[in-house]
């Protein structure tokens, strides 16, 4: 099953997570809580858990200098982090979308955008884990083929599932430095062939549908008023405001400015 840990220094806030989330409803289990952050720490490390829900600011360590943490350790880098922010900490839960945040919660806190927040959370651990599983199952696969073995896989390796798993992996790591050659080596299927594959499977060239990914959740940020076009472009993957001015114009038709501007003045 699923873990889940809590950290906040405020008790009443711990209390309330723990009683408005149907934790059997979603199939998590509540493994743990803290209330400051190097405690969180210590019981992240011991109870491995893939979501954290946090305060952003906490005595100790705050919940950014925490995720920074966890992004570094290779057992944690993966770990879906849950920021609750008051309206007064609305730039951190910026800086903490920026960081890699799963997602955010602004106080008082809604049950219903909570629930709502676990169950994608929930999802995107259940798909990562599958993916982890297949990957898992090729490697050994490969082991077999170069000792000269048969594989009997209940579960053939094909196309639709390399190009199946490259897209999972995608839409998690839209914004990181991803390549056509990284990627085709994770589902472990030569580059040539692979861009063949995606093209096949999904009827984009791998360029341009990353490219559609991101100008989509770009599209998303620039409603939100506080966060600049750079800051936008950085994350959703383009370090290069040039280039992002460009490739958002050569796809959506506008600059991002001119489409914030058409979606705000509404």
């Amino acid at each position: 099953m699923i873990k889940a840990v809590i950290l906040d220094d405020e008790k009443p806030i711990c209390s309330l997570l723990k009683r408005i989330i149907p934790w059997k409803e979603l199939d998590i289990t509540l493994a743990g809580e803290a209330y400051d952050g190097e405690d969180g720490l210590r019981m992240i490390d011991r109870l491995n858990p893939e979501i954290v829900i946090t305060d952003i600011c906490m005595p100790g360590i705050s919940g950014l200098q925490m995720v920074e943490t966890l992004r570094k350790n290779r057992k944690t880098k993966d770990t879906i982090v849950i920021f609750i922010s008051g309206y007064d900490e609305f730039q951190y839960a910026r800086e903490a979308i920026r960081m890699g945040a799963f997602d955010y919660v602004l106080k008082p806190l809604d049950e219903a955008e909570i629930f709502n927040i676990l169950k994608r959370a929930k999802e995107t651990v259940l798909k990562r884990e599958k993916g982890s599983q297949y990957v898992s199952k090729l490697r050994k696969e490969i082991v077999k083929l170069s000792n000269g073995q048969e594989i009997e896989a209940d579960h053939p390796v094909n196309g639709k599932e390399s190009v199946r798993l490259a897209v999972d992996y995608i839409r998690n790591h839209y914004n990181e430095d991803i390549s056509l050659e990284t990627i085709a080596g994770k589902v472990f299927v030569n580059p040539a062939y692979f861009s063949q594959l995606f093209k096949k499977e999904t009827g984009s060239g791998f360029n341009d549908y990353v490219n559609s990914l991101r100008l989509e959740n770009a599209k998303l940020l620039l409603q939100q008023p506080f966060l600049k076009v750079n800051e936008v472009a950085n994350m959703v993957g383009y370090n290069n405001i040039v280039y992002f001015n460009r490739i958002f114009k050569k796809y959506i038709g506008v600059t991002p400015s001119e489409y914030r501007e058409s979606q705000c003045g509404r």
